[in-house]
């Protein structure tokens, strides 16, 4: 056996121990937090969604069973690499997957009857009224009116029905998915952008955003888009 060829084995199994190292490292910070929010329950005063409303009709047990099986499948799906082509066509159809499980939440946010109210302006009044009374005749509060213009549209095209503005916005989310992947690509390398992307899909509070009706998920598009291009400008 030559030198090179012990030097690369040796590379390959200190890559490796690094990778289960830092999998052991991420398993027992997740297995702790769920712990510590579970001793700590009783100090969760949210009146939105409460720790302690989570744990009412389930024992630790069942979540913590759950939850192992989540890891277990997390550590094996990281050693698989898809391939570099097909990966924005998975993260997006992916982000719509675990999407759609919340479509069926409510409108929990007063916010939305703002929005809807100014998005109803257009629909019925049309895109000229609407530009000229925004902020006079059209509360505005501090909103931006682009949002609930494109939310106007959609009223005005589809109708009053909640499933096509829950499908604009988590197009949206899908894309920015597919947009912080691209970022990452383009500034250090293929895995960290798929890491970014999957990274932002265990995020349980955008996940409870993308199904609504509210600004949060397309300014985060938008935002995410500007930085994208203002990359690809400056990189051609």
């Amino acid at each position: 056996m030559s030198v090179t060829q012990t030097m690369d084995d040796s590379s390959v199994r200190s890559t490796s121990r690094d990778e289960a190292v830092r999998a052991g490292l991420i398993v027992a910070v997740a297995l702790a937090t769920f712990f510590t929010l579970w001793l700590f329950r009783a100090y969760d005063d949210n009146r939105l969604v409460s720790w302690r409303w989570a744990l009412a009709d389930t024992g630790a047990v069942e979540l913590l069973s759950l939850l192992a099986f989540a890891l277990a499948a997390a550590v094996l799906l990281s050693r698989w690499q898809p391939a570099v082509r097909t990966t924005p066509i998975m993260l997006f159809a992916l982000a719509w997957l675990v999407a759609l499980p919340f479509w069926s939440a409510p409108e929990p946010i007063v916010d939305t009857a703002r929005y809807f109210t100014q998005a109803k302006h257009l629909a019925l009044d049309g895109p000229a009224y609407f530009a000229a009374q925004w902020g006079r005749e059209i509360a505005a509060w501090t909103d931006l009116p682009l949002v609930p213009f494109l939310y106007g549209v959609i009223l005005s095209v589809f109708g009053e029905q909640r499933i096509y503005l829950q499908a604009f916005t988590t197009l949206l989310f899908a894309a920015t998915v597919v947009l912080t992947y691209l970022i990452g690509r383009a500034l250090w390398h293929e895995r960290l952008g798929v890491h970014a992307a999957l990274l932002m899909l265990a995020m349980p509070f955008l996940l409870t955003q993308a199904p609504l009706m509210l600004v949060d998920v397309p300014t985060m598009f938008f935002l995410t888009a500007v930085i994208y291009v203002l990359i690809q400008a400056l990189a051609r």
